[in-house]
């Protein structure tokens, strides 16, 4: 409804959203809200649009409505996506009665309109972006891309290894993180601290506990990379899942890769302390976390780290 507001047609601010939102969201809300908290709320439903691919965020914290595409989900038909920051009161009466919402996404259930919309179709698989290849293969290609020499001086206290060899078994990825020490060789992905506490992703070279040369920095897909690690150390990350006659829950304890999050968010129902709830198919969601080495354990959702 904010984003409708804003005609969809220019850049907008994310305080211009904010405030927008926060005037409807009080004459919805009975009681006193901590507006604060309110504003986190309701930013994590932009950042919701945005992983779905309605919105684009842009520089200086402003986003921009995308065209977008028709996501054709599954072989049914009648399962598309609509991805677009289109708003619905922009579109025919028609098209607006055959879609559904569902969470941050909005489903489409009459595939004989996609000609009105004048908007390509587009496979899962396409849309969502993932690597074609293996994951072992494209870790392994990541592995050796080219590096440069270490800067001198170097803080070498600054770094951080990803070493899933050395963690417990099933051990959440933010625990897999360790201390250059005398005994870490060869290539490894790194986590160095920078100003303000920012951290940088580098491929490294490391002999005896020293960085002798880094790569770029990696400015995207470095969760990809961390489940390939996972798998070529043997220690695979856990997922908790828990079916029925008509749903599959499932629980993660890491974050899952941008081309993945964005699959969940438009296959599943909006998540829930991280456990996402499946209705239909779940053929697809399944071979996406296989495909990442995630292994599957059977049982409760109820799970705490």
């Amino acid at each position: 409804m904010t984003w409708a507001s804003t005609a969809g047609r220019v850049p907008v601010s994310t305080r211009t959203l904010l405030d927008r939102a926060m005037e409807a969201d009080s004459a919805l809300t009975e009681g006193d809200v901590d507006q604060v908290d309110r504003r986190r709320v309701l930013h994590d439903r932009l950042e919701e649009l945005a992983t779905v691919g309605d919105v684009a965020a842009l520089r200086r914290g402003q986003w921009l409505s995308v065209p977008g595409s028709v996501v054709q989900l599954t072989d049914r038909k009648e399962n598309a996506l609509l991805v677009s920051g289109i708003p619905l009161r922009h579109l025919d009466s028609k098209i607006r009665s055959s879609i559904h919402l569902n969470g941050a996404t909005r489903r489409l259930s009459d595939l004989s309109i996609v000609s009105q919309l004048a908007l390509p179709v587009v496979g899962l698989d396409d849309w969502i972006g993932r690597p074609r290849q293996p994951l072992s293969e494209w870790t392994e290609g990541f592995l050796l891309m080219s590096l440069s020499p270490a800067p001198e001086p170097f803080d070498f206290d600054a770094v951080k290894v990803y070493r899933p060899v050395r963690a417990r078994r099933g051990a959440r990825q933010a625990d897999r993180w360790f201390d250059l020490t005398d005994d870490v060789h060869g290539r490894h992905l790194a986590r160095i601290s920078g100003l303000a506490e920012l951290n940088e992703h580098h491929i490294v070279d490391v002999a005896e506990g020293r960085v002798l040369a880094l790569s770029v920095e990696l400015s995207h897909d470095v969760r990809r990379l961390m489940y390939g690690l996972d798998t070529r150390g043997g220690n695979p990350t856990v997922a908790q899942w828990s079916d029925s006659d008509t749903r599959v829950r499932l629980r993660v304890t890491n974050p899952l890769p941008a081309a993945e999050a964005r699959a969940f968010a438009a296959i599943a129902e909006p998540p829930h302390d991280r456990t996402w709830t499946i209705r239909g198919d779940i053929g697809t969601p399944r071979q996406l976390l296989v495909d990442l080495g995630i292994a599957l354990v059977s049982g409760s959702t109820k799970h705490t780290n």
